[in-house]
């Protein structure tokens, strides 16, 4: 296993990549502090290895504020990302990532 794909399955690399968090720092806080959850259970710990099926599950825990839309550190989506999101069929979740990184980018 390459050192760059065990960096990938970390939560910490997850939670950004999923949009939860802006930056690394930010969701190695966002862990530490218990806003983040795998399915139901809270994971505080930035370096645990996500298996592949846990992925989908990565989630801002029930009672942490974060789990509210307006919450102001919530990453936003810009409206050009939201509009493809809706053009996109739900099972073509590449395109999707690949969007979100156009509209960073774009930012």
């Amino acid at each position: 296993m390459e050192l760059k794909s065990v960096f990938d399955r970390r939560l910490q690399s997850l939670v950004v990549k999923k949009g939860l968090a802006k930056s690394i720092r930010q969701s190695r806080q966002f862990i530490v502090h218990g806003h983040i959850s795998i399915g139901e259970g809270k994971i505080n710990v930035p370096s645990y290895l996500v298996k592949a099926d846990e992925e989908s599950k990565i989630v801002f825990s029930r009672n942490s504020n974060l789990s509210k839309e307006d919450h102001p550190e919530r990453v936003k989506e810009s409206r050009k990302v939201r509009e493809e999101k809706k053009k996109i069929s739900i099972e073509d979740k590449d395109a999707v990532e690949i969007f979100e990184e156009v509209a960073k980018e774009e930012e």
